[in-house]
C-alpha cells in the first residue's frame, strides 16, 4: 500500500514536467466533460471491487476458506493498481490542469482536489474489506482463548476505516503533502512566478523546507496516529531502562492507541528533544516480553545510527543522481534510435520534450527500486542490532577462542520469533515482500545466518557506512553541479 501511495505522489510531483509539457488542454474537454468519466470509473471499479470481495465472503461462509484466502490478495492488489492507473489516468487527460483553471491555480487546493476521489477509493477498500479482516481477529481471538492468552480486540468498521487511514495515509500523504504544497510555494516565488527569488535560490529553499518539515513531522504524526504517553509502570521503566543502556535520548515514550488491534512501533524524530518512540497497545498488550525488548531495540537502532537522517539523504541523493544520469543518456539513446529507426510515425517527436519525459518516468521507476533496497538494508541493520543488543545482555553467552562475544542463537530466535509474532497477528503473510522491510521470512533467513558470528564484526553495518557515504557523496556532487548550472547557465 506505501508503495502506491508514494507512486500517486510523485506523479503528482512529476505532472507538470510531463503533461505540462506534452499536453494542451483544447476546447472539446471540458470540466463539466471530465469528471463524469473519471468518476464513472472509479465507480465501475469500487462495484467491482465490492462484488468480487461479496463473493469471497460467501464462499468463506460456505467452508472453503482453503481456496479463497489467496484470492482475495490478488482483489485487493488489483483493486489498488486500477485505482493508481484512474489517477494516472487523470492527470494524463489533463484533469489537474482543468482543475486549475477552475480554481484559479490556487497552491495545493487543485492538487488536493484531483487526489481526493483516489483517497475516498482507498477508504472504500477498507470499508469493503473489514468483513474478512473480522473473521481473521474472529480466528484469532478463539486461537488465544485456546493457548489462554489475551485475546485481541475486535474494532468495529468505523474503527478500522479510521485506524488505516491514520496509518497508511498519515505516514505517507500527509508529509509528501506537505511536500509538495511547500515545493509549489517555492516554485511560485521564483522567477517563472511571482520573481521574488531567483532561480538559483529555489532548490536551497526547498531543501531547507524539507528539513524543517522532518523536524517537526513528530508532533503532526503523534496527533494523527492517536497517541498519549505511556503510563508509568513495569514496562515503562523498562523501556527506559532500555534508552538509557543503549544512550538514547527521547523526548517520550508513547502509547499508540489501535483499540488493541494492531501490533506495531515506529521511532520518530532527529533532536531528542523532538523523538518520540511508540508502541501500540496491541504490542505491548499481546506480545512476550523478550519479543517486547527486541522490537524496541530495533527501534532504537534506528536512533542510535541516525537511520532517519541517512534515509532521508539517501532519498533526495537518488532522485537527484538518477535525474542526472539519465539525461544525457536520454540524449544519447534519442539521436542513436532517429539514425536508425522511422520515427515519422511519432510525428517527428521534439528531442527536447521526449527525454524529458523519458528522464522523469525512469527517474520515478528508478528511484521506487533503488530508494526501497535502501531502506530494506536499514532495517536489516536494526534487525541486527536488536540480536547484537540482546545477545550482549546474556552473561552465559558465547565465545570464541579469544573471548570476545559471539551471537547466540537464544537472541536469534528472540527477533525472528517477534518478526513472526508480529506477522502473525497483523494477519500478515509471511513471505508477503514488503517494499520498505522486505518479507519477514527473508529477513529471518538473515537473521540466522548470524548465529555464531563476532558481534564486532558483522558486515551489515560496514555494508550501512558504504551505502551512507555513497548517498552523501552523490548528495553534494549533484548539488554543487545543479547550482553550478544554475549560475553559469551550463
Amino acid at each position: 500500500m506505501q508503495l502506491l501511495i508514494v507512486a500517486i505522489i510523485l506523479l503528482l510531483f512529476a505532472h507538470d514536467a510531463i503533461v505540462g509539457q506534452l499536453h494542451e488542454v483544447g476546447p472539446w474537454w471540458r470540466l463539466q466533460d471530465f469528471l463524469p468519466v473519471s468518476l464513472a470509473l472509479k465507480l465501475a471499479l469500487a462495484l467491482a471491487f465490492y462484488i468480487g470481495v461479496a463473493r469471497i465472503r460467501k464462499r468463506l461462509r460456505e467452508g472453503k476458506a482453503p481456496h479463497v484466502w489467496r484470492h482475495i490478495g490478488r482483489w485487493m492488489t488489483g483493486y489498488q493498481l486500477g485505482v493508481v492507473t484512474l489517477f494516472a489516468l487523470d492527470l494524463a487527460a489533463g484533469g489537474l490542469m482543468l482543475l486549475r483553471q477552475a480554481s484559479g491555480n490556487l497552491i495545493f487546493i487543485d492538487e488536493l482536489l484531483i487526489l481526493l476521489p483516489t483517497l475516498v477509493m482507498f477508504l472504500w477498500q477498507w470499508w469493503v474489506y473489514y468483513p474478512i479482516d473480522q473473521r481473521l481477529r474472529q480466528a484469532a481471538m478463539w486461537r488465544a482463548i485456546d493457548r489462554g492468552q489475551t485475546p485481541p480486540a475486535i474494532w468495529t468498521r468505523g474503527q478500522y476505516v479510521r485506524l488505516q487511514t491514520r496509518l497508511q495515509l498519515g505516514l505517507i500523504v500527509v508529509p509528501l503533502l506537505m511536500l509538495l504544497a511547500w515545493s509549489e510555494f517555492i516554485e511560485r516565488l521564483g522567477p517563472q512566478g511571482w520573481g521574488v527569488v531567483d532561480v538559483a535560490y529555489v532548490i536551497p529553499l526547498t531543501l531547507a523546507g524539507v528539513a524543517v518539515m522532518y523536524l517537526f513531522l513528530p508532533f503532526v504524526l503523534k496527533v494523527i496516529w492517536h497517541t498519549q504517553p505511556l503510563p508509568d509502570g513495569e514496562i515503562r521503566s523498562f523501556l527506559t531502562r532500555m534508552c538509557e543502556l543503549v544512550g538514547v535520548r527521547v523526548r517520550d515514550l508513547l502509547l499508540w492507541k489501535t483499540h488493541g488491534s494492531l501490533i506495531n512501533a515506529a521511532v520518530m524524530g532527529l533532536h531528542p528533544k523532538l523523538r518520540f518512540i511508540l508502541l501500540t497497545d496491541g504490542l505491548l498488550d499481546q506480545m512476550d516480553r523478550k519479543h517486547v525488548e527486541a522490537v524496541m531495540a530495533h527501534e532504537l537502532a534506528h536512533v542510535i545510527y541516525r537511520h532517519l537522517i541517512w534515509l532521508l539523504v539517501a532519498a533526495v541523493a537518488l532522485g537527484m543522481a538518477i535525474a542526472t544520469v539519465l539525461a544525457p543518456v536520454g540524449y544519447l539513446l534519442f539521436d542513436v534510435l532517429a539514425r536508425v529507426l522511422p520515427m515519422h510515425w511519432l510525428g517527428d517527436p521534439p528531442r527536447e520534450q521526449t527525454v524529458f519525459v523519458v528522464v522523469i518516468l525512469g527517474t520515478c521507476f528508478g528511484w521506487l527500486w533503488t530508494f526501497g533496497m535502501v531502506s530494506r538494508m536499514i532495517e536489516r541493520e536494526a534487525d541486527t542490532f536488536a540480536v547484537e543488543h540482546m545477545s550482549r545482555q546474556r552473561t552465559d553467552g558465547p565465545r570464541d577462542a579469544d573471548g570476545r562475544r559471539l551471537v547466540d542463537a537464544e537472541s536469534v530466535r528472540a527477533m525472528s520469533g517477534a518478526l513472526e509474532r508480529v506477522a502473525e497477528l497483523n494477519h500478515m503473510s509471511t513471505a508477503r515482500h514488503n517494499w520498505r522491510h522486505g518479507s519477514i521470512v527473508w529477513r529471518q533467513k538473515y537473521l540466522h545466518t548470524l548465529v555464531g558470528r563476532r558481534l564486532d564484526t558483522l558486515a551489515i553495518h560496514r555494508r550501512m557506512r558504504w551505502i551512507n557515504a555513497a548517498a552523501l557523496v552523490g548528495l553534494l556532487a549533484v548539488l554543487a553541479l545543479t547550482l553550478v548550472q544554475s549560475y553559469y547557465g551550463a
